[in-house]
């Protein structure tokens, strides 16, 4: 058995099904984190480093979530 050394955060469906995975075989625990929660955290994060195309700041982000277990029944 491995000592945990190191705690990653993880998103979405893998972070509860390879949780153990992980943990048995690298000695890394997952914390489970909300998708949106962590995209709009980020998208906020680089709102805060204005970014200028010449003269124009831009300021605006889209938020999309596409369902990765639509891929799953195919």
């Amino acid at each position: 058995m491995l000592l945990s050394l190191f705690c990653g955060k993880a998103t979405g469906g893998g972070a509860y099904k390879y949780a153990d995975v992980f943990k048995e075989r690298l000695g890394v625990s997952l914390e489970k984190e909300d998708e949106m929660d962590c995209l709009v955290a980020g998208a906020n994060f680089l709102l805060k480093v204005p970014i200028y195309l010449g003269h124009i700041l831009l300021c605006i982000y889209l938020v999309c979530d596409v369902y990765s277990g639509l891929l799953e029944m195919y």
